[in-house]
C-alpha cells in the first residue's frame, strides 16, 4: 500500500486548528501590509476531502479583509485525475467561494491534464475564460485559459501574475513573454 506522506502533515494542521482555533487566532495583518494566499495541490482535496478545500476558501473569505487578503493563487494539480468529473465539481464548488470575492488566478498542474497531449479540456469547462471576463483584474488568455495573467494592485504597487500549464509549449512561453513586454 502507498503511504501519503502528506497526510501526517494534514491531520497536525487539521489537529491544530480544530483544537486550538490556530486560524481563528491569527492577529491582523498590519496596516501597510497585505497578504497574497498561495493555494498549492489541492489534488487529494478535490478527490477525497472536498470538505477541507470549501474550508480553506471559506476562511479566505471570512479573513479578506483582517488579513488584508488581495490575490489567491493556485498552482496547479487542482484535481488529482483531470478525468474525473466529480473532482471538478468539488474543485469547482470550492473556488466558487472566492469567485468574484477576490482576484485569482489557477494554474493547471500535470495531474489537471491528459498526459498523453496535455489536454486541458476538463479544465477548460469548469475554469474556462468565460468565467472571467469581465472581471478588471482579469489580464487574459492566449487559449481558454489554460494559461492566464491577472494584474491587481496593494499599498500603491502595481503586480501581474502569470499561471502556465505544466511542460507549457513554447507557443505559449512566447505568449507570456510578450505579456511580460506589454506590461
Amino acid at each position: 500500500m502507498k503511504r501519503n506522506k502528506a497526510l501526517p502533515l494534514l491531520l497536525i494542521a487539521l489537529w491544530l486548528v480544530l483544537s486550538c482555533g490556530a486560524w481563528a487566532q491569527l492577529a491582523p495583518a498590519p496596516a501597510g501590509t497585505f497578504t497574497v494566499v498561495v493555494l498549492p495541490d489541492t489534488q487529494n482535496y478535490s478527490a477525497t476531502q472536498p470538505e477541507i478545500y470549501n474550508a480553506i476558501t471559506r476562511w479566505i473569505v471570512d479573513n479578506k479583509e483582517t488579513q488584508r487578503i488581495v490575490f489567491v493563487a493556485h498552482t496547479g494539480d487542482i484535481v488529482d485525475k483531470a478525468s474525473d468529473e466529480a473532482q471538478w465539481i468539488n474543485a469547482r464548488r470550492a473556488m466558487d467561494t472566492i469567485h468574484g470575492v477576490i482576484p485569482y488566478g489557477l494554474g493547471v498542474g500535470n495531474h489537471d491534464m491528459r498526459a498523453a497531449d496535455g489536454d486541458k479540456t476538463p479544465f477548460e469547462k469548469y475554469f474556462g475564460k468565460e468565467r472571467y471576463t469581465g472581471f478588471d483584474w482579469y489580464g487574459g488568455t492566449p487559449d481558454n485559459n489554460g494559461n492566464s495573467y491577472q494584474l491587481f494592485s496593494a499599498e500603491g504597487m502595481d503586480f501581474i501574475v502569470l499561471h502556465l500549464e505544466c511542460n507549457a509549449p513554447d507557443k505559449v512561453l512566447e505568449w507570456a513573454s510578450g505579456v511580460l513586454e506589454a506590461h
